[in-house]
């Protein structure tokens, strides 16, 4: 009768939270774009189930081996990654690797990479809002071009190949394994746009063995703004002996914090759905079939540009915005020979995005100023952005086994990508400038197609139990081809360019938990084409190059209460892929290569468990980004000694969590982190570009109060705890992208 009453309350009180939303949502109409508190039954349903299940399973008696994985301590975890496409306790890795295991992401309570990215020293990113997101390791800014960090869902890379570099992939990170992120130029392995990092998200497999669920539910309140709710769950179905189906899925709907005077409130609200299925047929013991469906949507009102001198207000007097979606299908087959494990895999993914950015009043008042009319003349227009991309990755490899001296890795890959543009870009009112028919200054149609074929291999020889020496070398010959209409005018472009990418890495084993290493290795950016620029602009550019010296260390001291990982590096980048920014008539700038750069730094993680329920990490990293050629614009040359954008110079992680008794069934967690992220310049223009910033520093806090009783748990959280503003982006026409303001809420959680 009590766990009865406990259900219809908990039903009760979801469905009270849903009518809360639903009516929010009616009295704001500028959210209607994309249906703000269109709360579908399903949402509610899972949110009313989790709540219901939750309060019953607090009135049953806890079961003794169904412990809650999140509440377990007892010495720091060993973890095993696959960063060198083989299974290796991460400590034995020698390269500079972190990893984040679901238990680690719960407790971030991240759900997407910018939850968990100021954990990882030396990654930054910045971002205009939801899936416009440029990501930067070890300071290879991908300012313009083609994105420098490759990006993989398991077997498959993902990395957008968008050449505005602005907008990569977000792929919820609900049930998923780990996120590895691996520092330095990783061209042997993985290839091109992998000359900065790569950043592998690894989902939970399909499990013959047993049927499984989960779900989580998350609802919250962000200061200056609304109510926000997230729902996921997983279900995990044995068909047979030899075959499983995995699916996994949510929704999410966040509220807007930043005003329009002449719009609204709350414009930036946006919605996020995905869908992943996996089924694995596993015959034998050697051999097993995966096949993956991966669908992300994502649909925002507005990016996140608020005005320099009035925090959570915009006067754009427009949306702006944005549609993506995405659908990736993948099958991976793995048969063990018992000398080497053979390893294919096809994919096939489309993505469609349509993006709206309108002029902000600087950028209306450098148009007035180039044609000599009066201010106020222009009183509005923007770019309406649309891409379509096709991909088709396929990659066959060879994986040594056996615990000989010698270990080896072998592999082809091929991609066939294609991305069709359209850009549109004109002023308002139409008959501003008398030489401009129509107010459009750009109609472009254009269609970028890639063809890249490569083979790599590794070898690592270990002439003792301690010391081993690496050698690898990728081949890859590929193609750009580029043909559209600008204006009325044709475009026609070709790159095809072969190279050969080396590493090489030199490691000593102190003892079995203790390595030294040096590395030496190659990275490479695939060329791109200009889509959607003027008529008159290259259509074409080059690929560039990294090469990486970095000196590494891993240990563990004090019997397993502290483990250490610090790595120093240099890297020495060429024939860089620069922004050329557009000089009116002209309305979009172009890139093309020129110039060369070097980042150089330190990293230092530490891992710290004095005793079983209480947990520390410390992490930090320094890097100094800077020109070492000068960068020639049309209006400005940059010098060397200019920083790198999006660059800060220190980036700093703490975190501590604690575990105790709340009664005999139930263990209570706090936990606090803070990420501190310095300051970086806007631009590679540094302060000779007149609108150009010196991106100020800031300090993020998270605050969260986890319960724990069997498989359910309960957490309370903050984030954002001080209500800091954080400009993550400037991008120097007189606009600021900023981060969500405090945000306070509730998961509750079922995880077997």
């Amino acid at each position: 009768m009590i766990a009865r009453r406990r259900q219809h309350e908990a039903l009760g009180l979801v469905g009270g939270v849903c009518g809360v939303i639903e009516g929010t949502g009616m009295q704001n109409p500028t959210t209607s774009l994309i249906g703000r508190g269109r709360l579908n039954f399903l949402s509610c349903a899972l949110m009313a189930s989790a709540a219901a299940s939750f309060l019953i399973a607090a009135t049953a008696p806890a079961s003794a081996e169904n412990t809650s994985t999140d509440a377990k301590a007892g010495g720091i975890e060993t973890v095993i990654v696959t960063s060198e496409r083989r299974e290796e306790r991460l400590l034995d890795v020698p390269q500079s690797v972190s990893a984040l295991t679901d238990a680690d992401l719960k407790a971030m309570g991240a759900t997407s990479f910018i939850d968990y990215v100021g954990a990882i020293p030396n990654v930054q990113f910045t971002t205009i809002g939801p899936g416009q997101t440029k990501i930067t390791i070890r300071g290879v800014s991908d300012a313009q071009g083609v994105s420098t960090v490759g990006y993989y869902l398991n077997d498959t890379p993902i990395t957008s190949r968008d050449t505005s570099g602005a907008n990569q992939p977000d792929p919820n990170v609900f049930d998923v394994e780990r996120v590895e992120i691996l520092r330095g130029p990783q061209g042997t392995l993985y290839g091109g746009g992998s000359m900065g990092g790569t950043i592998r998200i690894l989902t939970k497999q399909p499990d013959t063995t047993k049927f499984d669920t989960a779900a989580d539910v998350t609802a919250s309140a962000t200061e200056h703004g609304g109510t926000n709710y997230n729902v996921n769950g997983m279900v995990n179905v044995p068909l047979a002996d030899t075959l499983a189906v995995r699916v996994a899925g949510g929704y999410g709907h966040y509220d807007g914090w930043i005003d329009d005077p002449f719009i609204g409130k709350d414009i930036n609200t946006y919605k996020t759905d995905f869908l992943r299925t996996e089924a694995k047929y596993a015959p034998t013991d050697d051999f097993s079939l995966t096949f993956l469906y991966q669908y992300d949507w994502l649909a925002t009102n507005a990016t996140n540009l608020s005005d320099t001198n009035t925090k959570w207000t915009s006067t754009l007097s427009q949306l702006s915005p944005n549609k993506d979606k995405t659908n990736l299908y993948s099958l991976t087959g793995v048969y063990d020979l018992h000398w080497a494990e053979l390893t294919a895999v096809a994919s096939y993914s489309t993505r469609a995005n349509l993006a709206f950015q309108p002029f902000s009043s600087s950028t209306l008042g450098s148009y007035e100023f180039a044609f000599g009319l009066p201010a106020g003349t222009i009183t509005g227009g923007g770019a309406n952005l649309g891409a379509n991309t096709r991909d088709y990755n396929g990659e066959v490899r060879l994986v040594s086994e056996g615990d000989g001296p010698l270990q080896w890795t072998v592999g082809a890959y091929h991609l066939d990508s294609a991305i069709a543009a359209n850009t549109l870009v004109y002023i308002l009112p139409p008959n501003a400038v008398s030489f401009i028919p129509g107010g459009i200054f750009l109609n472009s149609v254009g269609t970028q197609h890639v063809s890249q074929y490569a083979l790599y291999g590794e070898a690592t020889y270990n002439f003792t139990d301690s010391l081993a020496l690496t050698g690898g070398l990728r081949w890859f010959n590929e193609t750009v081809a580029v043909s559209g209409v600008a204006n009325g005018s044709p475009i026609f472009g070709r790159v095809k360019t072969g190279k050969i990418i080396p590493k090489a890495t030199l490691s000593y084993k102190i003892d079995p938990d203790s390595l030294v290493y040096f590395t030496y290795s190659g990275g490479f950016r695939s060329g791109g084409a200009n889509l959607g620029v003027d008529p008159g602009s290259p259509p074409t550019y080059q690929p560039d190059t990294t090469e990486n010296y970095e000196l590494g260390a891993k240990t563990v001291l004090f019997d397993g209460k502290l483990v250490a990982t610090a790595a120093l590096y240099y890297i020495a980048w060429s024939n860089m892929q620069i922004f050329i920014d557009a000089t009116p008539p002209n309305t979009i700038g172009y890139t093309t290569n020129g110039g060369k750069a070097k980042s150089q730094g330190a990293e230092l993680d530490l891992n710290i468990q004095p005793i079983d329920s209480l947990k520390f990490e410390l992490n930090g990293s320094y890097s100094e980004a800077v020109l070492t050629q000068p960068y020639v614009d049309i209006a400005f040359t940059a010098p060397t000694g200019n920083w790198l954008p999006n660059v800060p110079r220190f980036k700093g992680y703490a975190s501590a969590e604690y575990s105790f008794p709340v009664m005999d069934d139930v263990t209570g967690r706090l936990r606090g982190d803070v990420q501190y992220t310095g300051k970086s310049w806007a631009s590679i223009l540094n302060a000779l570009h007149p609108r150009d910033v010196l991106q100020p520093a800031y300090t993020l806090a998270n605050l969260s109060l986890a319960a724990f009783r069997g498989s359910w748990t309960a957490e309370l959280f903050v984030h954002n705890v001080f209500d800091e503003r954080a400009i993550l982006e400037n991008d120097t026409f007189g606009n600021i992208y900023e981060n969500r303001p405090r945000t306070i809420g509730i998961t509750l959680r079922y995880n077997p």
